[in-house]
């Protein structure tokens, strides 16, 4: 006799054929010897007293009525926390003991549960059934929906009592809040490294797996550059990057952007909004991890190292620059000579003094006081301290002060001798690059540095300009006992030996 019965498991009602199995049907495992059918009426007899929702079957309220009694009667004993239904306490017994007895068959990945295995092969079909009546957008599950939602109707009813942001999720605070309090609860395994979100655990431990994710995992593939992505979005998102499509647009200066999320930060320009801020010498920062990168630099913190020489760095990018002086790798070259170089900071310096006609650098960012001009905003603000005199940066040795950390993280090698940088050709060792830059053109010949009035070449800035005092006349080394002037520092010493 066939029967209808509600699933436990997802809500459906299904039509049972035969004889009923002893497997329970809370674990929402589809049985051989059912048929899956969604009635469009059901009949639901069986009413709640408190809500007035029914259901089709009487077990069905009893089990809802928990939702209202706030009763949960089943406890784990590993970790104490209680359950309002048997089904998931033991979905949590399997996450304590780490069985993952649900296998994709696309991608052979397991996971602990049924409903995690039918959310995972999404992945795989790109299938998205859940979409906002709003916007349109699609999503894989109904919680991301429903946090979804609450964009549209501005509900973010969670503030952080630090610096007012608010949130719709109170999850969202609590990762918030780890931003002010500097808590990192995720820990590596391997190398005991900690980390704020468990995501960041997952990314980080693919370094140590040395990889970053199985390509059937990623079955989204782009057609100009072969990247593979797990979402069928994040592809569409990176191909913008090659058709130079910019969707989002800011309704104050006009700018484009490839993701709604840059035009986000974006805006914080003309808002001024700085939620970040150091708890060390209260910089404020727009996004989080720009505040991450800045603590490196009060902590010393180097958690990028170098696989060849173990150098180590505060930041992904800088590593990725060391690594170039190994491979010999040269990604900027100039247009005008051809020469390449390992960074691009690098090319830029050698078109403003190589190639001054060919380029023409724009400086918006200009002195109020000796008008002298700068191309970022950074520099400028740098630039004034040699008017202001602030030297916020002190030698904990010699106490001798500096406008810049760069600048005293060079002084300190003075005291400890430290020479780490080495001449590949005559094995000489220096404190700084810069130094073995400056170096290494004599070896080369390079003469970078040309005057515009005679065309005579140095290797050296200083050279440059004290050679222009030959043509102007100006001699700025006098001598405090007879004073006579002169144009080289090293004219003046020799001069000062004869007394």
């Amino acid at each position: 006799m066939n029967e209808q019965i509600l699933h436990m498991g997802c809500g459906d009602v299904w039509t049972w054929l035969g004889q009923r199995s002893n497997r329970s049907l809370l674990g929402c495992k589809q049985e051989l010897c059912a048929i899956r059918t969604h009635s469009p009426e059901p009949d639901r007899p069986f009413p709640c007293e408190r809500c007035g929702k029914r259901f089709v079957a009487g077990r069905a309220v009893a089990l809802h009525r928990l939702v209202h009694t706030g009763e949960k009667a089943f406890v784990c004993d590993v970790c104490g926390r209680r359950f309002a239904h048997r089904v998931n306490l033991t979905r949590r017994g399997l996450i304590h003991s780490g069985a993952r007895p649900y296998m994709c068959t696309t991608c052979g990945k397991e996971l602990s549960s049924a409903g995690a295995l039918r959310t995972h092969t999404l992945v795989h079909t790109g299938q998205r059934p859940f979409s906002c009546d709003t916007c349109g957008k699609a999503f894989t599950q109904r919680c991301s929906l429903v946090v979804h939602q609450k964009t549209h109707t501005l509900e973010k009813k969670h503030t952080c009592s630090v610096c007012g942001m608010s949130f719709s999720v109170s999850g969202n605070l609590v990762r918030h809040m780890r931003v002010h309090t500097g808590e990192r609860p995720f820990s590596c395994d391997v190398c005991s490294k900690q980390l704020s979100q468990a995501g960041n655990l997952k990314t980080h431990m693919q370094v140590h797996l040395g990889e970053r994710a199985h390509k059937s995992e990623r079955p989204h593939v782009c057609d100009v550059c072969g990247k593979g992505f797990t979402l069928k979005q994040l592809l569409r998102n990176h191909q913008r990057l090659h058709s130079d499509v910019r969707p989002y647009r800011c309704d104050q200066c006009s700018k484009t952007f490839y993701r709604a999320h840059g035009l986000k930060m974006h805006q914080m320009v003309h808002t001024g909004e700085r939620a970040y801020n150091c708890k060390f010498c209260d910089k404020r920062f727009t996004i989080a991890g720009n505040l991450q990168r800045h603590l490196r630099i009060h902590t010393g913190e180097k958690p990028f190292s170098c696989e060849t020489c173990g150098k180590s760095f505060n930041q992904a990018d800088t590593l990725k620059g060391h690594q170039r002086i190994h491979s010999g790798e040269r990604p900027f070259g100039c247009d005008t000579c051809g020469k390449c170089f390992i960074q691009k900071s690098a090319l830029n310096m050698h078109q403003k003094t190589s190639h001054a006609g060919h380029h023409t650098v724009e400086r918006p960012n200009s002195c109020g006081l000796c008008g002298k001009s700068f191309k970022s905003s950074s520099y400028l603000k740098i630039h004034k301290k040699t008017h202001s005199g602030e030297r916020p940066f002190s030698c904990a040795i010699c106490g001798r002060m500096f406008t810049q950390h760069s600048s005293l993280k060079s002084h300190q090698v003075v005291h400890t001798g430290e020479k780490p940088f080495r001449c590949g050709t005559c094995a000489k060792c220096f404190s700084n690059s810069g130094n073995l830059n400056r170096h290494q053109r004599i070896h080369t010949g390079e003469k970078p540095f040309s005057c515009e009035q005679c065309g005579r070449c140095f290797n050296q800035g200083n050279s440059l300009k004290a050679h222009l005092q030959i043509h102007t006349g100006q001699k700025q080394y006098m001598c405090d006992k007879c004073g006579k002037s002169f144009a080289y520092l090293r004219n003046l010493k020799d001069h000062k030996c004869h007394y």
